[in-house]
C-alpha cells in the first residue's frame, strides 16, 4: 500500500510594505522597520514567526527622501504584502498643499488600486492627506497632525477627523497623529502579528514607550498664531496679563472702556467664543508649561494659573487636556508631588 506524505506548507510571514515617495520623511521608513527588526530577533529567539517587510515604491526607483537621503526601493507590484503604510512627508503650514498633492499622483493612484484589493493601508501623520486626495477617507474616522486638523477637515470635509487619538483604525484604513506615532504603529502590528510580550520587549530595549492614546496634551496654542482685531488683541492681552488673578468680567469691560454687553457681543463675533474660553485656554497651556519645565506641586500650579480651587483646576485641566495633572507630568517624566495627587 502506497503512503504519501505531505508536508504541511509553512505560512508566509505577515508582509509590511513601507511606500517611499519623494520628499517623504526619512525617520518614518526607518524607525518602522528598526522597531520591527528589533521584534522580530526576539521573537527569532523565542522560535516564533516575525514580520517582513518591503521598502517599495510606485516604479522600484532610486527615490530622495527628505534631508537629501537616497534609498533603494522594489517596484511595488512585485512584491506580496499584506499591508502597506505611508509616511508623511516634509511640510509646513506657510506652504501649499495642493501643489503637493499634485506631486504625488501616482502614489495617489497607487493608494486607489490597492483600496480594491482590500489591502489593509495606514497612513502616518501627513500621509493621511494621500489618503483623503484618494478618496479613502471618506466617511471614515481618522487622524493626523494636530498642527493640521483644521487642513485635513477643511480639504476632505467627508472626514470625521478626531486628532485627539495617536491612532485611529476603520475597516481597513489606518491613520496616525504627528509623525514619531509611527512607533505606535509598529506596535499595533508587533502586538496584532506577534503577541503582546515581544511588544513589551521591544519597548524596553528600544526605550520606545510610546506617548499614549492621546494628543491632546501636545497641543500648543502659539502654532495657531491667527491676525485678529486690535480689539480682539487688547482683550486677550488683558486676560494673559492677569493670568493668575480671579476673573472678572466687569474688569475687563471696564480696562476696554466698554460695558459687559458690548465686550461679549464684540469678542463673540469675532472669535464665536468667550474671553473666559480663551482664558481658559490660556491657564492650560501655561499649567502644561509649569508641569513640564517645573517640581512645583498640583496647588502652587493651579493658584499660579489662577484657580483658588485645586479640585476645579484638575477638571478643566482634564476636559481640556484628556488627562489628569499629575498624569500629564508624568508622561514628560518630571517626578510628581504625591501628596498633590491625592
Amino acid at each position: 500500500m502506497l503512503i504519501l506524505t505531505i508536508k504541511a506548507m509553512k505560512k508566509p510571514n505577515y508582509t509590511i510594505a513601507l511606500l517611499a515617495y519623494e520628499n517623504c520623511l526619512s525617520s518614518s521608513l526607518f524607525s518602522f522597520r528598526d522597531l520591527i527588526a528589533f521584534a522580530n530577533e526576539i521573537a527569532r529567539h523565542e522560535n516564533k514567526p516575525g514580520i517582513d517587510v518591503e521598502l517599495v515604491s510606485v516604479d522600484g526607483a532610486t527615490v530622495s527622501l527628505a534631508g537629501d537621503i537616497s534609498v533603494h526601493t522594489k517596484a511595488v507590484n512585485q512584491v506580496r504584502f499584506d499591508a502597506i503604510v505611508i509616511p508623511g512627508f516634509m511640510f509646513t503650514q506657510q506652504q501649499g498643499l495642493q501643489r503637493f498633492m499634485q506631486d504625488f499622483q501616482k502614489e495617489i493612484k497607487l493608494l486607489k488600486r490597492l483600496h480594491k484589493q482590500n489591502i489593509l493601508i495606514a497612513g502616518n501623520c501627513v500621509g493621511a492627506f494621500l489618503l483623503g486626495e484618494a478618496g479613502l477617507l471618506n466617511d471614515k474616522n481618522a487622524t493626523t497632525s494636530w498642527l493640521f486638523e483644521s487642513r485635513l477637515k477643511r480639504f476632505y470635509p467627508k472626514v470625521k477627523v478626531d486628532t485627539s487619538k495617536v491612532l485611529v483604525e476603520d475597516k481597513n484604513i489606518m491613520t496616525t497623529g504627528a509623525f514619531s506615532s509611527i512607533h505606535e504603529l509598529a506596535f499595533y502590528f508587533i502586538k496584532k502579528h506577534l503577541d503582546q510580550s515581544i511588544a513589551s520587549k521591544t519597548q524596553n530595549i528600544t526605550l520606545t514607550p510610546g506617548v499614549g492614546q492621546n494628543q491632546t496634551k501636545f497641543i500648543d496654542q502659539s502654532f495657531y498664531a491667527t491676525t485678529k482685531s486690535p480689539f480682539i488683541e487688547k482683550v486677550e492681552s488683558w486676560l494673559t496679563e492677569h493670568l493668575d488673578q480671579r476673573y472678572s468680567l466687569e474688569s475687563l469691560s471696564s480696562a476696554m472702556c466698554v460695558t459687559p454687553r458690548t465686550l461679549m457681543r464684540r469678542y463673540k463675533q469675532k472669535t464665536n467664543s468667550t474671553p473666559l474660553a480663551f482664558l481658559h485656554k490660556k491657564r492650560v497651556d501655561k499649567a502644561k508649561e509649569l508641569l513640564r519645565t517645573s517640581e512645583l506641586n498640583i496647588d502652587c500650579i493651579a493658584l499660579q494659573v489662577g484657580y483658588q480651587d485645586t479640585n476645579a483646576f484638575r477638571k478643566v485641566f482634564k476636559r481640556a487636556v484628556g488627562e489628569r495633572p499629575v498624569d500629564y507630568r508624568s508622561s514628560f517624566n518630571h517626578h510628581t508631588d504625591q501628596a498633590s495627587s491625592m
